[in-house]
C-alpha cells in the first residue's frame, strides 16, 4: 500500500492545509487534496524527517515543512515506506540496484558527533550510510582503513580517512555486516592488484602493493609514484587506441609532476567492461581530466575550487575517487535541467545531494572540448590551459 488518508498542514504565512491523501512515489511524495492542486515533494528537496508521537514532519527549501498527521496505525507504514524509497532512489541515482547488494544492516552510525539509528547498504565499491534522510552518505571501499570490532560495547569502528564511523546496536547481523565490509574491501584490493600485477609483471611487489593502496585512497596515481617511466607508458597502453592520442597529448602538455593516471573497478552497470582507466593533469588552478574507457569523446576542465593548497588536493583526489563510482556519469556536469527528462532529472539531482562533489564539479566546470581533429582539439586545450593561467580571472 502507497495511499494513506492524512491531514497535512505547510505554515507560513498563508498556511495550507486540510485532508488528503498521501502518495509515496519512487521519487517523492505526493499530497493529494480536493483544496487544489496536487502538492509534489521529490527526494532531493527533502532536507530532513523529524517522527513525533503521532505524527511526522519533513523539512523541505529553504526552511520550509510539511507536516502529516492523522495517520492512526499507518503511522509506521507510512514513514517506513518514505524511508525505504528514499532509500532505493539513492541506489538508482548511484547506477546500483538491489541486485548488487552485498547486504543491507540495520545500525546506530555515529560519526561527527552525530549519531543516529539507522541502516548501511555495502556494495562491492562503496558503502550507503542513512542515520535518516538527512544524513546520507557514500563511502568509496579504497576509503576504509580498517575494521575494529569493540567487545565491550558490541560495536564496529570503521576507520576512514575522512574519519571514524561508529556502528552499534547491529544485533545478530553484527557478523554478516563484518564479513561484507571486509568482503567489499578484499574484494576491491584483489581486483587492483591483480590487474596492476598483470600489465606490470616485473614491478617489484612491495612497489606494486604501494601503488594498489595508492589507487585504493586517492583514486589515481601521480606519474612520479612510477618508480621506472617503462611502468607508466605500459599503463598508458590501456589506454584505448581511438583515444591514446588526445590522452598523450593532454599529459604533455602539463608538468610530468602534476599528471596523473587512474585505474578503477567497473560499476556493476558497466560489467562489460574489464575496468575503467582515465588521466588527469593539473595546472594551476586547473584539473584537465581525459576518460579514457567510456564513448565519451571529450576532455572536461575544472577550476579547482579550495582556500588553501590541501584543499584544492583534496578537492582533486575526490573528483578521481567519487567519479568512477557512477561510471563518469555525465549529464550532472553539463546538461541543461530543461534537456533531461523528470525522472533523470531527479535523480541527477539527488545524486548531488548526497555526493556534494557533483554540485561543485558542475558549478566549476570551465569547458568541454570534444575530441573532432587532434589538431583542432589541441588548439581549444591550449586556449583553455591559457584563458586560465594564475592571475587571469
Amino acid at each position: 500500500m502507497n495511499h494513506f488518508s492524512v491531514f497535512f498542514k505547510i505554515p507560513g504565512p498563508q498556511p495550507l492545509e486540510g485532508e488528503g491523501s498521501l502518495k509515496v512515489e519512487t521519487s517523492g511524495i505526493q499530497v493529494l487534496s480536493s483544496m487544489g492542486s496536487p502538492i509534489f515533494l521529490p527526494f532531493f528537496q527533502i532536507d530532513g524527517l523529524e517522527i513525533g508521537d503521532y505524527s511526522f514532519t519533513l523539512s523541505f527549501g529553504e526552511g520550509k515543512k510539511l507536516e502529516i498527521s492523522r495517520l492512526g496505525t499507518k503511522m509506521e507504514e507510512a514513514v517506513g515506506l518514505i524511508e525505504k524509497n528514499f532509500f532505493l532512489a539513492c541506489f538508482n541515482s548511484l547506477f546500483l540496484s538491489e541486485a548488487d547488494l552485498l547486504g543491507i544492516f540495520p545500525a546506530e552510525i555515529a560519526f561527527g558527533g552525530f549519531s543516529k539509528m539507522g541502516k548501511l547498504a555495502v556494495f562491492p565499491r562503496l558503502i550507503l550510510l542513512f542515520p535518516g534522510m538527512e544524513r546520507t552518505m557514500v563511502l568509496p571501499i579504497g576509503l576504509l582503513e580498517g575494521i575494529i570490532f569493540n567487545p565491550e560495547d558490541y560495536s564496529l569502528l570503521l576507520k576512514t580517512t575522512q574519519g571514524d564511523i561508529r556502528l552499534k546496536k547491529m544485533g545478530q547481523k553484527k557478523e554478516e555486516m563484518e564479513n561484507s565490509l571486509r568482503k567489499a574491501y578484499e574484494g576491491c584490493s584483489f581486483f587492483l592488484s591483480d590487474l596492476l600485477a598483470k600489465y606490470l609483471p616485473d614491478i617489484d611487489p612491495l612497489a606494486g602493493q604501494g601503488l594498489t593502496a595508492t589507487l585504493q585512497k586517492d583514486g589515481a596515481i601521480r606519474r612520479s609514484l612510477f618508480e621506472e617511466v617503462k611502468h607508466w607508458e605500459r599503463m598508458l597502453s590501456l589506454i584505448p587506441e581511438e583515444k591514446r592520442d588526445y590522452a598523450r597529448t593532454l599529459l604533455e602538455l602539463s608538468n610530468p609532476e602534476n599528471t596523473f593516471f587512474g585505474l578503477s573497478y567497473p560499476p556493476p552497470f558497466q560489467r562489460d567492461l574489464p575496468y575503467l582507466s582515465w588521466v588527469s593533469v593539473r595546472r594551476g588552478d586547473l584539473l584537465g581530466f581525459e576518460v579514457t574507457t567510456m564513448e565519451d569523446f571529450a576532455t572536461y576542465f575544472f577550476r579547482i575550487p579550495g582556500a588553501t593548497e590541501g584543499e584544492k588536493e583534496n578537492w582533486v583526489k575526490s573528483v578521481h575517487l567519487f567519479w568512477p563510482l557512477v561510471g563518469f556519469r555525465r549529464e550532472v556536469l553539463y546538461k541543461e535541467e530543461a534537456e533531461l527528462k523528470d525522472e533523470e532529472l531527479h535523480s541527477i539531482l539527488l545524486l548531488s545531494r548526497i555526493l556534494p562533489i557533483f554540485t561543485q564539479m558542475r558549478e566549476n566546470l570551465v569547458k568541454r572540448v570534444v575530441h573532432s581533429d587532434l589538431g583542432e582539439w589541441e588548439k581549444q586545450v591550449k586556449e583553455v590551459f591559457k584563458g586560465n593561467e594564475p592571475g587571469k580571472s
